[in-house]
C-alpha cells in the first residue's frame, strides 16, 4: 500500500470514490451524491490543485496496486486566532478494502502531516453517532469526544447526530 497527496492527476479516481462513498454512506458526510455528481472531473481537479497549493490543507490517497482505495484530507484554518486547528474530514476506504487496516495507516499519514503543519496544536472532526467502526478508529488514534451535535446533518428521511471530536498533538 501507498498513501500520498493527492494531485490532479488523481482527480478521476477521487472522483469515482468519493461518489460511492456518498452514495452508499450519504449519513457521513455533509455533501451528497447531488450537488458533487454535478461537478466533472475539471471541477475536481481544479479543487486538488487548489488544495495542493495552500499550506496545510491536503487529500491523503491509499494506493493498492496504482488503484485508490482510500482517502482523507485535513484542512488548516490558517488564520490568527484558529490557526492552531486543523479540520480532518472526508475520510472513506472503499468497500472491498474494508478491514485491512488502510484507514489506521491514512488516520496516521493526516495525523503525522498535520504535526508537520507550523501552528497547527489539534486536529478536530465530526463523525456520526451510530458509526460504532469510525468511532473506534478515532478513539484508536487518540481522538477524544468533546461534545454531540444533535441533527447535525438532514437527510430526506431522518437526522443524523454527530460527535465532534479532537486530538491535541
Amino acid at each position: 500500500m501507498l498513501i500520498r497527496a493527492l494531485t490532479g492527476e488523481d482527480s478521476e479516481a477521487f472522483r469515482e470514490l468519493r461518489l460511492l462513498g456518498l452514495q452508499l454512506h450519504p449519513e457521513a458526510f455533509g455533501s451528497s451524491y447531488e450537488e458533487e455528481s454535478q461537478q466533472d472531473v475539471a471541477a475536481v481537479r481544479a479543487m486538488l490543485v487548489e488544495r495542493q497549493a495552500r499550506p496545510g490543507n491536503v487529500t491523503l490517497g491509499a494506493f493498492v496496486e496504482g488503484q485508490l482505495v482510500g482517502m482523507v484530507s485535513l484542512s488548516h484554518r490558517g488564520r490568527q486566532k484558529t490557526g492552531h486547528q486543523a479540520l480532518i474530514w472526508g475520510v472513506l476506504v472503499h468497500p472491498g478494502w474494508r478491514g485491512r487496516g488502510i484507514a489506521q495507516a491514512l488516520m496516521q499519514g493526516i495525523i503525522e502531516t498535520a504535526r508537520r503543519v507550523p501552528g497547527v496544536e489539534q486536529l478536530e472532526l465530526a463523525v456520526a453517532t451510530d458509526n460504532a467502526a469510525a468511532l473506534r478508529l478515532y478513539q484508536n488514534c487518540g481522538f477524544q469526544t468533546w461534545g454531540e451535535e444533535k441533527k447535525a446533518i438532514k437527510l430526506k428521511d431522518r437526522y443524523v447526530d454527530e460527535y465532534h471530536m479532537v486530538l491535541y498533538l
